[in-house]
């Protein structure tokens, strides 16, 4: 099978690909409740060996070409309801943290896998989103904590877990990966702001709340990782050109803008405005400042 493959078609195979994935998620959300699972289980079965083994039988150069990542990343999204539908077939009614540990196990394994057989940065991020569900349902499973607060200290943990990372990565044979991994640290910092979003929307929401002090406004503490967060995001995708860190670390930063500047009482520059407006203008003072050495640069004018 690999040599019948032509490098020079794979452009089309990749949109077969993507097209194939498209169909079959079309057919499994059009048909959920008409079609048996098993039957839908087949056809994503089916798609998945099609779309991942053209790309994993595909002949490699030097470095992966562009159409094998792309049928990789296409297979990745026809892997993850199919995992799921597995678990209907088994007899699972509800997911529960169980069912996500073996469902994210096997979804970072085959996108890791991938994104090293093809150099996918895509697939290395899909992998890092997969072992953080899977260190969250493993923390579920086996603390079984009893309120948010935990899982907000672990994704603060597995933001700066894939900061390091991202630092270690830059170091080693695949230096790129760093954009995953500064990816998936800044989709933990969304997913924070998240929490604090829902337990607030539910609080307002709520006709038994007390209408007191609002428990699910985030504290200075949790404010302050916000924005460190968003703005560390903002500040890697800056220096280094990268978009993908650029977008994620915007909908941080407006996300925890959001959750910050809603006021819950008189409002008042007093407090983050503040904090921002001084830090805004230390960081233009010391940037337009003229240097040590005159206008002419470090050379001193020589």
């Amino acid at each position: 099978m690999t040599q019948r493959i032509d490098p020079e078609r794979g452009p089309i195979l990749a949109a077969g690909g993507v097209l194939l994935a498209a169909a079959v998620l079309m057919l499994d959300i059009r048909f959920d409740d008409d079609w048996a699972n098993g039957v839908l289980l087949l056809i994503e079965l089916a798609a998945f060996v099609v779309i991942f083994g053209i790309a994993w039988r595909s002949p490699l150069g030097e470095r992966p070409l562009a159409y094998q990542a792309t049928l990789a990343l296409a297979g990745l999204v026809v892997l993850a309801p199919l995992l799921f539908r597995l678990a209907d077939v088994l007899g699972v009614d509800d997911v529960n943290t169980g069912t996500l540990i073996w469902i994210a196990a096997i979804f970072t394994a085959v996108a890791w896998m991938a994104a090293q057989r093809f150099d996918s940065v895509g697939a290395a991020l899909l992998a890092g989103v997969g072992a953080a569900i899977f260190v969250l349902s493993v923390i579920d499973k086996v603390f079984d904590p009893s309120s948010v607060q935990t899982f907000r200290w672990i994704l603060v943990l597995l933001a700066i877990g894939f900061g390091v990372g991202a630092r270690a990565l830059m170091q080693g044979a695949r230096p790129h990966f760093a954009v995953a991994a500064v990816d998936v640290a800044g989709l933990m910092i969304v997913a924070l702001a998240t929490t604090f979003a829902l337990t607030q929307f539910a609080s307002a929401f709520n006709p038994l709340s007390s209408g007191g002090a609002n428990v699910s406004e985030p504290g200075f503490g949790w404010k302050l990782v916000l924005v460190v967060g968003s703005l560390a995001v903002i500040a890697y995708a800056a220096v280094t050109r990268e978009r993908g860190p650029g977008f994620i670390g915007v909908i941080a930063l407006a996300f925890s803008i959001f959750l910050i500047a809603e006021p819950r009482g008189e409002a008042s520059i007093v407090g983050w405005p503040l904090v921002l407006l001084l830090a805004a203008g230390a960081a233009l003072f010391l940037g337009l400042r003229p240097a040590a050495g005159g206008a002419s640069g470090p050379s001193g004018g020589a």
